[in-house]
């Protein structure tokens, strides 16, 4: 009976895990609101980016891992270009990923979902924003409307 319970709740909560593209939840109307054009999405590489560009501005966002696994990725891909890279999680905008508070967020979300409640997947996103944008691309509501 209990090993029946505990699967179920495993069950439920794998089947609430969101594994869409990122993009998909109101950060691309976010940016064509700020008169960005989203042009693509870049699979070819370990880190899937979503671009978007209005003249020589290039804004690019991908979805990281609340573990911080995909840190060394991101900068890696954001080396010797011209991008200043920021952090977008809680409705606040960090230098660098906050590893500590992220991952533990993460597991009480998956502990609240293991008992069966309801919790939206965490948003953490990494976003590098090119030297050619200028300073108000992103408005004062930026942080909250991209790590929802």
């Amino acid at each position: 009976m209990l090993l029946a319970a505990s699967l179920g709740g495993k069950g439920l909560s794998l089947k609430q895990t969101n594994s869409a593209p990122p993009g998909d939840d109101g950060v691309i109307s976010y940016l064509e609101e700020r008169g960005l054009t989203v042009n693509s999405t870049d699979a070819r590489s370990a880190t899937i980016w979503t671009s978007a560009t209005s003249g020589a501005c290039q804004v690019r966002f991908t979805t990281v891992a609340p573990e911080g696994w995909s840190q060394t990725i991101v900068a890696e891909q954001t080396k010797g270009t011209d991008d200043h890279l920021t952090y977008a999680y809680d409705g606040r905008f960090y230098a660098q990923q906050p590893v500590l508070r992220t991952r533990f967020e993460n597991y009480r979300r998956r502990v609240v979902r293991y008992f069966g409640f309801v919790e939206p997947d965490l948003q953490i996103r990494a976003i590098a924003v090119s030297s050619a944008c200028p300073p108000q691309v992103f408005g004062p509501d930026a942080a909250q409307r991209l790590s929802r």
